[in-house]
């Protein structure tokens, strides 16, 4: 729990439209998780193993962009 609440995030600056933003946010997260879930399916299931620097690292590039 202390590293997800130690990790950054996005910032909105004065110059961005909050809804753009969240829309850009949004997509940078759906890209990440599907790019996570491409497990190989066990037994009919699907396995998605998620892990939280696995996550933060492919979502650094989307994140602070102006």
């Amino acid at each position: 729990m202390t590293e997800a609440a130690n990790l950054s995030g996005w910032e909105i600056s004065g110059s961005r439209n909050e809804a753009e933003m969240v829309e850009e946010i949004a997509g940078a997260v759906m890209r990440t998780l599907e790019s996570m879930s491409r497990s190989p399916v066990i037994g009919g299931d699907i396995q998605i193993e998620t892990e939280l620097p696995d996550f933060h690292r492919k979502s650094r590039p989307f994140q602070n962009q102006s």
